[in-house]
């Protein structure tokens, strides 16, 4: 069976290690980030209308820190896709919304869907992501915090088995979820000349890192989300 690298950082990594599976193939765990949390002071809730939330980390890390009084919050939360929309609702969240996209796509829901009168927006987010988003609902009027609640970092020692899977004649897939995990990637691994790897990444923004690796086939998704990923490496796969 094809062996695929999973670069994926944890508690995702073992949701897609099963997507894997459940697609016939073998794989790899490989996280190349490692998510800790940002030691920053929650605002008061209350002075927001609505959150931003551009991952299911985000949720995640929002709810540790509200410490269960995230029921209690008549907030809209506007996702960023489908996972995030369901983590949200699991954290208890009613008032939700998903762009089923990236932060473009976002942005242009949350100003489909509110003005700037409706109040202050709060972004949670890992700490590398403050930026494009905001910036670009700045410009449409709304007044948009940052909230930081985790960092992701690169992981620094190369894994065993990535480095005989890459070594080995018969082709593997190299999954990729973000730039970030891209980038870590880059820095740990080099492909042997004339390989066979694919690469299948969400979005051509987390492939771009690996543009020069050298990988025999780059395969993105049609939509920046899991379920197109993984239907884009169900197909990857058959034309190695």
């Amino acid at each position: 069976m094809t062996r695929v690298i999973i670069t994926r950082a944890e508690p995702g990594q073992s949701q897609t290690a099963s997507h894997v599976k459940a697609l016939g193939l073998t794989p790899i765990s490989a996280p190349m980030l490692h998510l800790e949390p940002c030691d920053v002071p929650m605002p008061p809730l209350e002075d927001y209308g609505a959150l931003l939330l551009t991952s299911a980390n985000s949720v995640r890390f929002f709810s540790g820190r509200t410490l269960g009084t995230v029921r209690d919050l008549n907030l809209t939360a506007y996702c960023v896709g489908p996972a995030t929309l369901e983590a949200a609702r699991k954290a208890g969240l009613s008032d939700c919304q998903h762009a089923d996209g990236n932060a473009e796509d976002l942005a242009a829901l949350v100003t489909a869907h509110r003005t700037p009168l409706q109040g202050k927006l709060l972004h949670i987010a890992n700490a590398a992501a403050a930026g494009d988003l905001a910036e670009t609902l700045r410009k449409s009027g709304f007044q948009v915090d940052f909230l930081p609640l985790y960092a992701a970092r690169p992981e620094t020692t190369p894994h065993p088995e990535v480095t005989a899977c890459l070594a080995a004649a018969a082709p593997a897939i190299v999954l990729i979820h973000s730039a970030k995990a891209a980038e870590a990637f880059a820095a740990l691994y080099t492909l042997p000349p004339e390989n066979r790897h694919g690469l299948v990444a969400v979005s051509e923004k987390a492939a771009r890192p690996l543009a020069q690796a050298g990988f025999a086939k780059t395969t993105i998704a049609t939509r920046p989300n899991e379920t197109a990923l993984m239907a884009c490496l169900s197909s990857a796969q058959t034309r190695l």
